[in-house]
């Protein structure tokens, strides 16, 4: 119960730890978190569409097409398509409130964000790039995608030789899906700290079994894991091998359809991502992605009834998962 109290304090006090500077460093995730006491601050909100970190493009006015660009400039740099999710159809086939077209695909690479993860494995619930296609109510397609300064930030990983090939590489996937080139400028990257972006827990198992036990608690209508990936396999040819490290994304419509139709960029935020791990004591830990943050990200309040609920829902997950 203590862990759950914790996030309780956390969501409360989100708003106000998002206002603060760009802490980037190398601290560990985890539960601390300073200014705990601090409940009453309200700092301005990000700009509409332009969440921090991210990047958006003009793609036309085509939905159907500019998906498949996307796609094919993933696949043309030899990455692979992990996952591409139609966050407006999910809401509909789950009776959600309607979402205009918005659909993410996930995919690169593995090489590209190898050096990264073996600099801090919890940069797996940040890896591959994340791309979101949506349309505005005047017709016109956007590409938004996590810039590589913001993807280096949550993820604590501040050495440049382990971050430039994941950053080159998101930048001509970008450059070829909107017929672009140069530098493309992110939002500020306000607010954004490796050590409030996963919740963490230790499990009382193996990295497989906890892996288990997460999907074992999918239980909601519409609750799947869309894609595993087992980030350890390989990744000693060449270099190092990494530990025992799975990422998950998990759909959970049903929680999150509100979410998008409320701030249409948290639809790059899903599916939602879990990771499992095992750390340099051979401890199994299971890390999330605090929801609370992200909806500060989107311009969306941490006490929201439906930001609480998918909140409650990632607690009840891990803590399936992990046997706690």
């Amino acid at each position: 119960m203590a862990r759950r109290t914790h996030n309780q304090r956390r969501r409360v006090i989100v708003s106000a730890v998002f206002a603060a500077s760009l802490l980037v460093g190398t601290a560990a995730c985890g539960f601390a978190a300073t200014g705990e006491d601090v409940t009453s601050i309200a700092p301005p909100l990000p700009s509409a569409g332009r969440p921090p970190g991210t990047v958006t493009l003009p793609m036309g006015t085509e939905m159907g097409p500019a998906v498949k660009k996307l796609q094919d400039a993933i696949t043309a740099g030899g990455g692979v398509v992990l996952a591409t999710v139609d966050n407006a159809a999910d809401a509909r086939a789950n009776g959600a409130p309607a979402v205009a077209a918005n659909t993410v695909v996930i995919g690169g690479a593995a090489a590209v964000g190898l050096p990264m993860l073996r600099a801090n494995q919890q940069a797996a619930a940040a890896l591959p790039e994340r791309y979101l296609l949506k349309q505005d109510p005047g017709g016109a397609v956007s590409l938004t995608y996590n810039g590589p300064d913001y993807v280096a930030a949550v993820s604590g990983v501040v050495d440049l030789a382990a971050t430039n090939p994941f950053t080159t590489a998101t930048a001509s996937v970008a450059d070829q899906t909107a017929g672009t080139s140069g530098v493309h400028e992110s939002a500020p990257l306000i607010g954004v700290t490796p050590k409030d972006f996963l919740l963490t827990d230790g499990a009382r198992t193996t990295v497989q079994a906890t892996v288990a036990g997460l999907r074992g608690a999918l239980k909601a209508p519409g609750e799947t894991v869309v894609a595993d990936q087992d980030l350890a396999a390989g990744s000693g040819d060449p270099g190092p091998a990494l530990r025992a490290t799975h990422s998950l994304l998990v759909s959970a419509p049903g929680f999150t359809s509100p979410l998008v139709a409320a701030a249409p960029t948290f639809g790059l935020e899903l599916p939602l991502r879990f990771v499992v791990w095992l750390d340099n004591k051979n401890t199994t830990q299971i890390g999330y992605v605090d929801v609370g943050v992200l909806a500060a990200r989107h311009g969306l309040k941490a006490d929201d009834p439906n930001v609480v609920r998918l909140a409650a829902e990632c607690d009840r997950l891990a803590s399936a998962a992990s046997g706690t």
